[in-house]
């Protein structure tokens, strides 16, 4: 269940991140973030409501809330910078480099002891080369500087975001 979960999600997020990016072309990235984000927070609001037991939330990092407000607000800058870099720059570029965002929660992991097995660890290798080997054609033929400069703003948000959602969990 939890792999089909994963490609549901994956999905949609690849979706989202292509049609978004898209409409950040022609409307500000902020209000494409807020719209999208609001959807978001509706469908999650009604899916606590109908589906989950509420846990009242503590003010301690080992709790939910916080960690999550952490993540919502990692994630909403990194989404803006995300969609602005897409409407700035070519999505071969921004796109991968900004999915390098893995790299956040596997040093946060290997930090708190870790450790992958070889397996794992060839997987992690193949997954970054892929990254930097998606976007290098289009580098050679020149880029603006602004939109690699918004792709790390949104790898730096996404692995913050997804570090503090496992934080949290």
């Amino acid at each position: 269940m939890g792999s089909l979960l994963a490609l549901a999600s994956s999905l949609l997020w690849g979706t989202a991140d292509y049609l978004a990016g898209n409409l950040s072309k022609r409307f500000k990235a902020i209000a494409v973030t807020a719209i999208s984000q609001t959807f978001g927070l509706i469908f999650g609001l009604l899916t606590i409501l109908f589906f989950a037991d509420f846990i009242r939330p503590n003010l301690s990092m080992s709790g939910y809330f916080v960690p999550g407000v952490i993540a919502g607000i990692a994630g909403f800058i990194g989404l803006i910078a995300f969609y602005t870099g897409l409407a700035t720059g070519r999505m071969g570029v921004v796109s991968p480099i900004s999915s390098l965002s893995v790299l956040i929660p596997l040093f946060f992991a290997l930090a708190r002891g870790e450790r992958p097995s070889t397996l794992e660890l060839i997987g992690i290798s193949i997954a970054i080369a892929g990254a930097f080997m998606a976007s290098g054609p289009e580098i050679r033929n020149g880029l603006p500087i602004k939109p690699l400069l918004l792709a790390v703003v949104a790898a730096i948000g996404f692995g913050t975001a997804l570090t503090f959602i496992a934080i949290g969990s």
